[in-house]
């Protein structure tokens, strides 16, 4: 099994990656959140600062990205 790595304050990053997923699970027919409320300041908040936004990185890359189906939940 690869290594994973987990970097902190990714905020940018997680919401991509979120809203990616967000992306494939509407094309799958799963009620998901809206783009609209996947922004920094939407998900910024008093007990979610930048510094508790995450991303595991394997191999070089985010884990869950569309180009690799296999990650994808």
């Amino acid at each position: 099994m690869d290594e994973i790595e987990i970097r902190f304050h990714e905020v940018e990053a997680a919401i991509s990656i979120r809203k990616e997923v967000a992306a494939w699970g509407r094309e799958q027919g799963y009620r998901v959140w809206p783009d609209e409320w996947l922004t920094p300041k939407a998900l910024i908040i008093s007990h979610a600062q930048p510094e508790n936004f995450c991303i595991g990185i394997m191999e070089g890359e985010a884990a869950c990205y569309r180009s690799n189906p296999e990650r994808v939940p």
